[in-house]
């Protein structure tokens, strides 16, 4: 009879083993929007890597921290590991985790509103990526500075590279490109006023997030569709979406989410003629978007709190000095923050609320 072979496992594999659970562990966690789970598992990656002397572990330890403070719009923190990332994976000299490296720092800088920073960052990703030829990942690198295209207010340019992401995670059946993708199409379509087939994208990008229980990515997308529903002027319906969002945004602490989200409550209401509680939600989006360090989301906190106290005093019989006074001062916060992240579209609407609030002084 003939002898099997045991498998024998070589002692020196483990750690390597053991630390590459802990980082698919690591994905499970952000797909679920466990920020807490995320750093417990990336954090032990990160001590074993370091007992290890594993460089290119504990350098993919340091990134994936970097996302989370990201993720969790803890932004000191995250440059503070993505900067540790950076020195140890460029010791590895592996451009795919370099590649990452730069998508991370590009993320900060961008929800900061230092849109070329991060067009750079991202560009730098995609060089690397078209090095491996991995087409998901360069997808993902499309996908990105889509996105950063899309916020600075090119919808062209974000459509080019959207649609590119797009046929790749279509031929390669990686639904965990394509939600978010078609969630970033369905906001370019929106602002070209293309309603019908914005809410088919982000409709689509909703089930396969809920396929895949990805909980970050469902509150994106009822946010997303809420903005839809408010272009149509159908308040209600965009009301019931941004409140099933900021449900699932206070639950996993998703506190960048639950400012934008209020943001566009604030708006709704004053639609409706609620001043009261539009300036209430507001002034709460405004505070987390400072605490936070929002730039690229401050402008419209601003000039949306001076259009509430702009109108508030036009309609009102008494015209209360104090109303067009607060008016005035959010205006010339949201030019002075619109100028500073070089945003055209928000400089615009700051400007000509400006002028509004200065005609009636």
């Amino acid at each position: 009879m003939a002898k099997t072979k045991k498998m024998q496992l070589d002692a020196r594999e483990l750690p390597g083993i053991v630390m590459d659970i802990l980082k698919k562990k690591s994905d499970i966690y952000f797909t679920m929007g466990r920020y807490d789970g995320v750093e417990v598992s990336v954090a032990w990656m990160r001590r074993i890597a370091k007992a290890f002397n594993d460089k290119k572990r504990e350098g993919i330890s340091q990134n994936r921290l970097g996302r989370m403070h990201y993720l969790r719009a803890e932004y000191q923190q995250a440059f503070k590991h993505l900067k540790k990332a950076y020195v140890l994976l460029q010791k590895v000299k592996e451009p795919q985790f370099l590649a990452n490296y730069w998508d991370n720092i590009g993320r900060v800088h961008r929800i900061q509103g230092r849109y070329e920073e991060a067009l750079r960052c991202q560009e730098t990703s995609l060089t690397l990526r078209r090095e491996t030829g991995n087409e998901i990942n360069i997808a993902n690198s499309y996908n990105m500075i889509g996105h950063t295209y899309w916020l600075k207010g090119s919808n062209d340019d974000a459509l080019e590279y959207f649609l590119k992401a797009l046929a790749i995670y279509k031929k390669t059946d990686y639904i965990m490109g394509e939600s978010p993708c078609r969630n970033n199409l369905g906001l370019v379509y929106h602002n070209l006023g293309k309603f019908d087939k914005a809410e088919r994208y982000h409709k689509r990008a909703l089930e396969l997030r809920k396929m895949m229980g990805d909980q970050v990515g469902i509150a994106s997308s009822y946010l997303n569709l809420g903005i839809v529903f408010y272009g149509r002027a159908t308040y209600r319906k965009a009301i019931e979406s941004w409140e099933k969002s900021l449900a699932i945004c206070r639950k996993i602490g998703l506190r960048d989410v639950i400012a934008m989200c209020l943001t566009n409550l604030g708006e709704a209401y004053t639609i409706q003629k609620k001043h009261a509680k539009a300036l209430q939600v507001l002034k709460e989006s405004l505070s987390i978007k400072l605490e936070l360090d929002l730039g690229a989301y401050l402008p419209s906190s601003y000039n949306k709190l001076a259009w509430v106290y702009y109108v508030r005093y036009c309609k009102s019989g008494k015209k209360r000095k104090e109303d067009i006074k607060k008016a005035h001062a959010y205006a010339k916060d949201a030019l002075r923050s619109a100028k500073k992240i070089g945003h055209p579209v928000k400089l615009q609407e700051a400007e000509e609320i400006l002028a509004k609030v200065k005609k009636e002084m």
